[in-house]
């Protein structure tokens, strides 16, 4: 998931104007069993490590419930 996603990044920065930001956008899933968490946990924790030292990007979480 985080390859395809760095390779289209890089395709956005390389035609952005230098004045722009790029917003990533994360489902954060709130299961309704705390089992589930183990499942869903870590994928906006390793967007946000691997986007933390890039220029102009922003990561934006959204609460997302899954049934």
């Amino acid at each position: 998931m985080i390859e395809p996603l760095l390779e289209y990044m890089e395709r956005i920065e390389a035609v952005k104007k230098q004045n722009e930001i790029i917003t990533i956008v994360v489902p954060r899933f709130i299961p309704k069993r705390w089992w589930a968490n183990f499942l869903h946990m870590r994928t906006a924790e390793t967007l946000r490590k691997v986007l933390l030292n890039r220029d102009d990007v922003v990561i934006v979480e959204v609460p997302y419930q899954v049934h």
